[in-house]
């Protein structure tokens, strides 16, 4: 019987209790620390389509490597949508910016998980990595919309710009901290063998750390 890690609530876990009281406001760093994020889950989820069509054949059929590559584009929509808030935020982090990252974000999230619902392999070595590679975009993405509702809530109280300014750094890194956590555990899916040796192979083809 193969262990499933939630890396979703793993990455949720971590950043609530570092930072629920730390990030309040959207300021410079918390953009940053949102573009930052981007390349890594957009890294996450295009080695999650590449694991699977190198599969495919082996332990993956080719219906599902279908369903994986189309999945792929479809966030790819989303997170290019998502960089472009991310550039009009750092120009002006209004409020309705701000809620539109959210919708785009909490879109992405419930599309990256509506992949696990058609998981269509049988070799549990390869349904293990891929369910790895999701949770860990999911969590990814969790992480920054645990905390756009505190920052709305800055904004909206107008604090003033000398508190924005003491936040930025906190916020900064803390989500540095998480990023930093979504690398090592990224690393340790793509690193650690399997007993299936098609699937080493095409884990050793991946990037083998995220941006």
């Amino acid at each position: 019987m193969k262990t499933r890690i939630n890396w979703a609530r793993f990455l949720m876990a971590f950043l609530v209790l570092e930072t629920v009281i730390l990030v309040a406001g959207c300021s410079a760093a918390w953009i940053g620390a949102l573009q930052g994020m981007i390349p890594a889950i957009e890294t996450i989820v295009n080695a999650a389509v590449a694991f699977i069509v190198a599969l495919e054949g082996k332990t993956v059929s080719p219906t599902f490597s279908a369903a994986v590559q189309k999945w792929g584009s479809q966030i790819s929509d989303l997170l290019t949508q998502l960089s472009a808030l991310a550039s009009s935020a750092a120009k002006s982090a209004s409020t309705t910016v701000v809620t539109q990252i959210q919708s785009v974000m909490q879109t992405l999230s419930t599309t990256i998980g509506s992949i696990l619902q058609d998981v269509d392999v049988t070799d549990p070595s390869t349904t293990s990595k891929f369910e790895q590679f999701v949770q860990l975009a999911i969590g990814a993405v969790g992480a920054v919309l645990a905390f756009i509702p505190l920052a709305v809530a800055r904004i909206q109280a107008a604090t003033s710009s000398a508190d924005l300014e003491a936040t930025d750094k906190d916020a900064k890194d803390t989500i540095d901290h998480c990023h930093k956590a979504a690398k090592t555990t990224y690393h340790a899916i793509v690193t650690q063998p399997t007993t299936q040796l098609d699937v080493n192979s095409a884990l050793s083809t991946l990037p083998q750390e995220l941006p």
